[in-house]
């Protein structure tokens, strides 16, 4: 019931432009990457659950820390992203190799 009514307020807010469309459909991957992450440490617990309190408790412990790990490489992903579309938005296609190069450095260090 509560998923029908969102979908139809979303579905009402953009169905007026394209842009809000394709930023939607942009937006989409990113989302269910997300959720598959979430589902994976959903599985985790899962299976480790049988084998204990302590077991259980480590598994959550490292599905957090995976994840903070992970968010922070994918934030930083997506900011190399950003500047690179921008970088040759512009045909400043220098300025994408400059991007590229703080990208492998930051990614080496």
């Amino acid at each position: 019931m509560f998923v029908t009514i969102m979908f139809h307020k979303i579905k009402r807010i953009f169905q007026n432009t394209k842009l809000n469309f394709l930023i939607l459909s942009l937006s989409l991957p990113v989302f269910l990457e997300m959720i598959s992450h979430t589902m994976i440490q959903v599985a985790d617990t899962m299976m480790v659950g049988k084998l204990g309190e302590i077991a259980l408790g480590a598994t959550g412990l490292g599905g957090i820390a995976y994840f903070t790990i992970l968010s922070f490489i994918l934030n930083a992903s997506s900011s190399v992203q950003i500047l690179t579309a921008r970088r040759v938005g512009e045909k400043n296609f220098s300025g994408v190799g400059k991007v590229a190069l703080s990208a492998i450095g930051f990614a080496i260090y």
